[in-house]
């Protein structure tokens, strides 16, 4: 009898628990991808430039910041658009650059974005020189539902509980993984999320097996990477924050 009451509570309690961990893996999930992009928002500020992804094959003593090198210029340079979020340029732990699963967060820029604007570029315009927006280097988000594409000055992709085209990178194995981890498994959205381009997709979550999604993104363009902290944004349409 005792066992059988056992195991009507755990029928009960089980999948409420298991939704419990859910949510709060999620809300991780998103209260990261709002820190990173604040701490890159910052960076913009202080540095005149956005932020390039570190690559998954830096050494260890570059692993984490802005390009994959422990001595490089906040600005210039090659820029790797995509790659883990540079946390420790950012300011951040290492923990705020994985999602609630421990994957880490995958990050995408425009590299055209990531030049010393009063160098290369108008000085007085800085981020807003008009001639930047007529590249095809920045990502774009197709979102379900919606017709047409966002195009991103700086995108962060959370690739759910299935961790599928997450980076895995070994500290001990560093050096081996030069682009983008593509995973045959997952669903066709899923894998415009890991096939190392420009092309990003947002949709609904679904467990479905053939329509399976559960990516979490979070991008902004110009406007609203500027306009984040206070300072005055473009007044231009070249990109939006995302719902």
């Amino acid at each position: 009898m005792v066992l059988v009451v056992i195991g009507l509570i755990l029928t009960l309690v089980y999948p409420a628990l298991v939704s419990l961990r859910q949510t709060t893996q999620h809300n991780l999930t998103a209260s990261n991808l709002t820190a990173l992009m604040r701490a890159t928002a910052a960076y913009v500020q202080a540095n005149g430039c956005v932020p390039c992804p570190s690559r998954a094959s830096a050494p260890q003593e570059g692993f984490g910041r802005v390009r994959g090198d422990a001595v490089a210029l906040a600005c210039g340079g090659v820029c790797y658009p995509e790659g883990i979020p540079p946390y420790i340029s950012l300011g951040l732990p290492a923990a705020m650059a994985k999602d609630g699963w421990g994957h880490w967060i995958t990050m995408r820029v425009d590299p055209a974005l990531a030049a010393n604007f009063a160098e290369k570029h108008n000085a007085t315009a800085g981020l807003c020189d008009a001639t930047l927006g007529t590249t095809t280097s920045h990502p774009t988000v197709e979102t379900q539902g919606v017709t047409g594409q966002q195009k991103a000055a700086v995108l962060f992709v959370s690739h759910g509980a299935n961790g599928w085209g997450a980076y895995r990178p070994d500290p001990a194995e560093l050096g081996t993984l030069d682009t983008h981890p593509v995973s045959a498994e997952g669903s066709a959205y899923e894998q415009l999320n890991i096939d190392d381009n420009t092309a990003f997709y947002q949709g609904v979550p679904s467990p479905d097996p053939l329509i399976a999604f559960d990516d979490q993104l979070l991008y902004m363009g110009r406007d609203a990477l500027l306009t984040m902290l206070g300072t005055a944004g473009c007044n231009t349409s070249w990109g939006t924050v995302s719902p």
